[in-house]
């Protein structure tokens, strides 16, 4: 059986250096890939980066998306700027989301 991580955050282990043990104990675990959740415009390049660095081997893919809670005066140039990474630089996301719909 195949165990992919559908919903993660990513960006707290990325930031304080953690990453690389947190990814090393889920790929321990059994989870055969990733997937970091975009939430806002701060997270997104740095996930597309995390997906670039395990192009390789798949193991962390990501979203991009406008979570409410981080919607802000600039959430509109926000949204806009979504298009850029359906259409620019691999690797592109696999989903769009987080947008919300929970709430």
């Amino acid at each position: 059986m195949s165990l992919i991580d559908t919903h993660t955050h990513l960006e707290s282990f990325a930031r304080e250096g953690a990453l690389p043990a947190t990814l090393a104990r889920a790929q321990a675990a059994g989870v055969e890939a990733m997937i970091t959740i975009g939430t806002a415009p701060d997270d997104w390049e740095l996930y597309r980066g995390l997906a670039a660095e395990h192009a390789a081997t798949g193991f962390v893919r990501y979203t991009v998306g406008l979570h409410p809670c981080s919607v802000d005066a600039g959430w509109e140039q926000a949204l806009a700027s979504l298009e850029n990474f359906w259409s620019g630089p691999t690797p592109r996301p696999v989903a769009l989301g987080e947008c919300g719909l929970d709430r």
